[in-house]
């Protein structure tokens, strides 16, 4: 990286590792993204009681930032009753 490239760099979120951290960064990213590779796929619920104290709404939150970040693929069956795995 040249100096003219270092000079334009304001903060680390301007590189691709800063970017990239922030978007993992999040208190429970990193272990909803464990377990997401480790356990392929899974759906919501197993992957709720695999976190543990998780709540339903930060577990929904985070899996939809995920998901529009592009980290996580969702994946909805047309079934009765609804089934989504990720």
């Amino acid at each position: 990286m040249s100096m003219r490239d270092m000079e334009a760099i304001k903060s680390v979120r301007d590189t691709p590792f800063g970017y990239t951290l922030s978007l993992i960064s999040v208190k429970w990213n990193m272990i909803i993204l464990h377990w997401l590779v480790k356990v392929l796929p899974i759906r919501f619920n197993e992957l709720q009681r695999l976190l543990g104290n998780i709540t339903y709404k930060t577990l929904s939150t985070q899996l939809k930032e995920l998901e529009t970040d592009g980290l996580v693929d969702r994946h909805k069956y047309p079934q009765i009753p609804p089934k989504v795995k990720y």
